[in-house]
């Protein structure tokens, strides 16, 4: 889970994956946007996969792929409120993320 302090259309990548991943990029409380089995750099293709939102989001879920399938998540879909960034604190010095 990734939240931001502000919403924009951030860029992931998939450097040092070792599995394919699943992103589900949310605004507010809405999915408005899934990649589906972003693949992780291999022998055959070594550059990561570069991953953009379409629209401005302030949270982004990375899942093994294949979960967004298997749970019928789509765009439209709510998710809990509790993603908004204005409930969590994130220690500086970890990282880490607790809820306010």
């Amino acid at each position: 889970l990734f939240l931001f302090d502000s919403s924009g259309t951030y860029e992931f990548w998939m450097k040092d994956m070792l599995f394919p991943l699943d992103i589900i990029w949310v605004s507010g409380n809405s999915v408005v946007q899934v990649d589906s089995n972003i693949p992780a750099p291999s022998v055959e293709s070594p550059k990561p996969v570069k991953v953009r939102a379409s629209k401005a989001v302030n949270a982004v879920i990375e899942v093994p792929a294949g979960w967004v399938k298997e749970n019928n998540i789509s765009v439209g879909d709510k998710v809990a409120p509790a993603l908004n960034p204005a409930w969590f604190r994130v220690d500086k010095q970890s990282g880490e993320v607790y809820p306010m």
